[in-house]
C-alpha cells in the first residue's frame, strides 16, 4: 500500500485525508488529484498533497491530529460541507476531463508547453473559469 496525505485549507478550516492506493493504480490516483485540484481551484481554497508508504494514522491520531479516509470524491464534498451548484458541477466535469486527458494523452514536452504558458489557448482552456 502507499498514501497519499492532502490538505485542503478553506481559508476557514484545513481538512487533512489520507488517499490510500496500490502499486499499479496510477489513473486512479491522478484521476482523483486532478478533481481535487480543480475543485480547489474553483473554490479559492489551497492544496497540498504528498506520497508515504506508511499509513501515518495512527501515529497521527496519537498527536491529535485527525485524519479523515478519503474514500472518494463525493464523500469529500459532504466532510467541507460543500453543496455544488449545476454549473460548478459542469465545469469541474469539462475541466476534470481536460486536464485528465491533456495529462495522458500528451507528451512531456506538450505539457511543460502548456505548464509554461507556451499553449495559451489550451491553457486558457484548462484554468479559466467561465462565468
Amino acid at each position: 500500500m502507499k498514501y497519499i496525505i492532502f490538505a485542503i485549507d478553506t481559508h476557514i478550516e484545513e481538512f487533512l485525508f489520507i488517499f490510500e492506493y496500490t502499486t499499479g493504480s496510477n489513473r486512479i490516483v491522478l484521476g482523483e488529484l486532478v478533481k481535487l485540484n480543480n475543485l480547489c481551484y474553483l473554490k479559492g481554497f489551497e492544496l497540498d498533497f504528498f506520497e508515504i508508504v506508511e499509513d501515518p494514522s495512527i501515529q497521527l491520531s496519537k498527536e491529535g491530529i485527525y485524519i479523515y479516509k478519503y474514500n472518494n470524491f463525493t464523500d469529500l464534498l459532504r466532510r467541507l460541507d460543500i453543496n455544488l451548484t449545476p454549473d460548478e458541477i459542469q465545469e469541474l466535469k469539462l475541466k476534470n476531463k481536460l486536464v485528465f486527458d491533456t495529462l495522458t494523452k500528451k507528451n512531456n514536452q506538450e505539457i511543460m508547453l502548456i505548464v509554461n504558458n507556451q499553449d495559451p489557448e489550451l491553457f486558457r482552456q484548462i484554468f479559466e473559469i467561465k462565468k
